[in-house]
């Protein structure tokens, strides 16, 4: 940058410059359509959300809760300022890896381009082409953690020997690796939980790649923990043979994508 204010921690990381694009608080909208889960089909909770300016994008985030599943699915324009926000929010009753799942209302915060407030009183910052770059009037977009997870690959037979009941709206969940803590009072999660590609295969009889997401939750110890859950129209055809076919081994090899997670404090947004 030739001209305006940048900002250095002690560990020579950037921390602000007037130069890039910042982000702030928008709202914490309520869902305009609301989720659910029938004939194995996940329908997510969908969110309408109205930027001052059909250029900005909104970056969208969410709180996750023990025993649930959180993901922003898909941010989609819908014309003009309107953007529609996607969430997967399920919640899972059961005491193995095939559980009866629900959509349960999740939450959501979203973040816009920083604008100039109406404060009469404050610090505003612009960029060289005019735009505002920081208002005070607003509450900045900062991320206070970062937690990394790991790409991982594995595999094995004898997956699940028992057969499962055949019911329309039963899902499958992975309990998923978990990382440290959240070091701020409520975490609100910036970043997908990633996605991994798997082959499954039916003893004697072969299937299709599956292709499975990723969304947050806590652990009962409050650590933050990816889960996985289907993704598609319908449960992995393998489940419903096994469903069919008492003691039949299931042979499974995945692959799972690195990501990292950029927490926000939540408390006073």
């Amino acid at each position: 940058m030739t001209f305006g204010i940048r900002f250095e921690n002690p560990g020579n990381t950037l921390v602000f410059d007037s130069g890039a694009l910042h982000y702030r608080y928008f709202s914490k909208p309520s869902p305009t359509a609301v989720g659910s889960i029938s004939g194995g089909v996940h329908t997510p909770y969908r969110f309408r959300v109205t930027l001052p300016s059909s250029s900005h994008v909104p970056m969208p985030a969410v709180r996750p809760v023990n025993g649930r599943v959180v993901k922003v699915r898909d941010v989609v324009p819908a014309g003009g300022g309107d953007w529609d926000i996607y969430v997967w929010s399920v919640t899972i009753t059961g005491s193995d890896d095939q559980r009866d799942a629900v959509q349960v209302a999740p939450e959501l915060y979203v973040f816009a381009p920083m604008i100039a407030s109406s404060d009469q009183f404050g610090v505003r910052l612009f960029r060289q082409d005019g735009s505002v770059s920081f208002d005070s009037g607003f509450k900045p977009l900062m991320f206070r953690q970062t937690i990394a997870f790991s790409a991982s690959a594995g595999g094995g037979s004898n997956w699940d020997t028992t057969p499962l009941p055949n019911q329309p709206d039963m899902t499958g969940f992975y309990q998923g690796d978990s990382s440290s803590v959240p070091s701020v009072a409520i975490p609100v999660i910036l970043g997908s939980g990633g996605y991994s590609e798997a082959n499954a295969e039916l003893v004697n009889a072969s299937e299709p790649a599956d292709r499975w997401e990723y969304g947050w939750s806590l652990t009962s110890g409050g650590a933050l923990s990816r889960r996985r859950l289907w993704a598609g129209t319908e449960k992995p055809s393998y489940t419903l043979d096994l469903a069919q076919s008492a003691g039949s081994e299931v042979a499974i090899q995945w692959q799972l994508a690195a990501c990292t997670a950029l927490v926000v404090e939540g408390s006073g947004l």
